[in-house]
């Protein structure tokens, strides 16, 4: 696999040589090109997840291009893309030119996969003793190869060693801000990214990047102005549609998110996670059917050891309640208690309390919270927890009196959900002048949630 940034496969010179492909496979003749192109097709097949229109195009490469290496280095990597070490291994070792750079980046990728990475360093450093021939372009590969499998502190050497040796290669501040955004030194990044922003105003991986790193440190709306500058250069560009819902939906624009999120998923229906996403936010309009759609959708699609696969059933749980379908709740809340390594007991009655107060059986439901009382170590969050819970089932005055007498517990801090609960519980209640005054004291300690809680009243 060439290690070139994925944008490539957005440029008009590879959509003109897929376009040419395609066009000659649909008239049932067989395309002639390089080993190279017929490579570049596969993998952008392989990242759109249609590995059989992949496989198809790399049998045609090597019908007509028996002995070339970068066909047979395809095959090698998609074994170990699926995890199957040892046939990735005797398909390379089968390649004539070892010496090949593309060989040497598959095997450095396979010892990272053998969780060897520093093994796969120095086995690049001894290699990269002999590169003269593009070294610029060795170095930064290289680097991309360690970034990819979050091996940061590598990647970061083999950056450094870029910006030394070529200190005016055009992708190397680049690279280096990514470095930082993804181990946590956002701000450091954030002078990077904007000089290569003034110098290249078009450049839509730096665009994307800003956003990331916006989104990172919470500002929302920087974030989504940087999207939005990235979209007038490139419409088509499903990742910035994603960061753009995900944006909308922190700042609570939800019905925009659900938009924006319907608009990625068609053109990645099979994104569960998106899926996910968009089933938090139909929950919160309190669009509860359709968000059962959605979670049932991504649970479909959804590898049942991902780490969102427990968060998807948890949420059906949740949606099922609100839809009084209190049987199916229950067992989807039991579906994840089984495959969840870190639940405990007191969460799991919590849960189960909630689902009973949602469908009116409140004595189960208290039974359910004492339980939790008894054996929880987090006193104030269960006690949160049930008050939000009875707020939610609109049992008022119940999750007023709990409110309150948080209100009054000794803590370090004061916990800035409590009043916003609080004013939304007494908005309810008859007295108003109580009501205003706990609402704008909630818009004080946390005017985020107080506006999450009372959009939808408000509208009303």
């Amino acid at each position: 696999m060439r290690y070139q940034d994925l944008s490539y496969f957005n440029d008009p010179e590879f959509k003109e040589l897929l376009d040419k492909y395609e066009a000659a496979i649909q008239d049932g003749g067989e395309p002639y090109f390089d080993p190279g192109e017929f490579t570049d097709i596969a993998e952008y097949y392989m990242m759109n997840e249609r590995e059989e229109e992949a496989n198809q195009c790399i049998d045609l490469a090597l019908t007509i291009h028996p002995n070339a290496n970068d066909p047979q280095i395809f095959l090698a990597r998609q074994q170990l893309f699926h995890g199957n070490l040892t046939v990735a291994r005797q398909l390379a070792r089968t390649i004539p030119d070892q010496e090949d750079r593309e060989v040497k980046f598959f095997w450095a990728e396979w010892l990272i996969r053998k969780e060897q990475p520093e093994e796969a360093h120095q086995m690049l450093e001894e290699y990269g003793e002999t590169v003269t021939e593009e070294r610029d372009f060795f170095l930064y590969d290289t680097a991309n190869i360690f970034t990819d499998y979050d091996q940061w502190e590598i990647a970061t050497r083999w950056a450094k060693r870029l910006k030394e040796e070529f200190p005016n290669f055009k992708n190397t501040d680049l690279l280096i801000s990514d470095i930082m955004v993804s181990t946590g030194r956002v701000a450091e990044a954030m002078p990077l990214l904007q000089g290569i922003l003034d110098t290249d105003p078009f450049n839509r991986d730096a665009w994307n990047l800003l956003a990331e790193a916006e989104s990172g440190q919470e500002h929302y709306a920087e974030s989504l102005e940087a999207i939005d500058y990235l979209l007038a250069i490139d419409e088509h560009n499903p990742q910035a549609w994603l960061i753009r819902a995900n944006c909308l939906f922190h700042l609570n624009r939800l019905n925009e998110a659900h938009e924006q999120y319907l608009f990625y998923l068609e053109e990645e229906p099979k994104d569960f996670v998106t899926r996910y996403f968009d089933g938090v936010t139909l929950t919160n309009l309190e669009r509860f059917d359709d968000a059962l759609m959605q979670l049932e959708l991504a649970l479909s699609h959804a590898n049942k050891e991902a780490a969102e696969y427990l968060h998807i059933l948890l949420q059906l749980s949740y949606v099922l309640s609100k839809l009084r379908r209190k049987d199916e709740a229950i067992k989807r809340l039991d579906q994840a208690h089984a495959i969840s390594d870190n639940a405990t007991d007191d969460e799991y009655q919590l849960l189960l309390g909630q689902i009973y107060l949602d469908n009116q059986d409140v004595h189960t439901a208290n039974q359910c919270f004492l339980e939790a009382l008894r054996t929880t170590q987090k006193e104030h969050d269960t006690m949160l927890f049930i008050g939000i819970s009875y707020a939610e089932a609109s049992y008022f005055s119940t999750a007023v009196n709990i409110f309150t007498e948080l209100l009054t517990t000794d803590m370090p801090e004061r916990d800035a959900r409590i009043l916003p609960y609080l004013a939304y519980c007494l908005f309810f209640m008859p007295d108003k002048t109580e009501y205003e005054r706990v609402y704008a004291l909630a818009r004080q300690a946390n005017p985020t949630l107080t506006e999450y809680l009372f959009s939808p009243v408000m509208k009303e």
